[in-house]
């Protein structure tokens, strides 16, 4: 059996504990009518959405930063129309 229950005024937290504790009453005509009483603890994590999006583009966006910026440097930059420079001529041996 799965019961659900609401509480309200309850905020998302980083850690959530939780216990839930259980005295079942004999009703007429039940099969087993001596049930014992049960206790049961639960511990989680939670995280709010905003919270979550906010951690991940705290941390990833410096990430992003530091690995554009350590991007090799282009050496031997295109030469030609595409660039706007004029395309160099090679170097012609002199023949004096």
């Amino acid at each position: 059996m799965r019961v659900s229950v609401v509480v309200p005024k309850v905020f998302p937290a980083v850690r959530l504990g939780v216990t839930t504790e259980v005295d079942p009453r004999p009703q007429p005509g039940d099969i087993a009518p001596r049930l014992e009483p049960a206790v049961a603890t639960t511990r989680l994590v939670v995280i709010p959405w905003s919270l979550a999006v906010t951690l991940v583009a705290a941390l990833g966006i410096p990430v992003l930063v530091i690995l554009w910026r350590r991007r090799p440097e282009d050496t031997d930059p295109p030469i030609g129309p595409a660039t706007g420079r004029p395309a160099r001529r090679p170097r012609q041996p002199s023949s004096t």
